[in-house]
C-alpha cells in the first residue's frame, strides 16, 4: 500500500502499468475528485472492518489505506 498519492503520482502509476484493472478506475475517480476540489480521498478495503472503522474515524494510518491529495 502506498500511504499518499497526488494526481501526478497517479498518472505515473497508471502509465508505468503499476496500477492495473480495477485500481486504475479507483485512482482515476480519486484524481477527478481532488481536481474538482475535494481536499482528499481515502482508498481503503471496505470489506475489512479492522480497516474500515479506523478510516471512518479519521485514523488513516490504522486503516492501511492510501490518501489521495491535491
Amino acid at each position: 500500500t502506498i500511504p499518499r498519492l497526488d494526481p501526478r503520482d497517479i498518472r505515473a502509476l497508471v502509465k508505468a502499468g503499476t496500477a492495473s484493472a480495477g485500481m486504475v478506475a479507483k485512482l482515476t475517480a480519486c484524481e477527478g475528485a481532488v481536481r474538482a476540489g475535494v481536499r482528499d480521498v481515502l482508498i481503503v478495503d471496505g470489506r475489512d472492518r479492522k480497516r474500515l472503522v479506523p478510516a471512518l474515524e479519521g485514523d488513516v494510518a490504522a486503516s492501511g489505506g492510501t490518501r489521495v491529495t491535491r
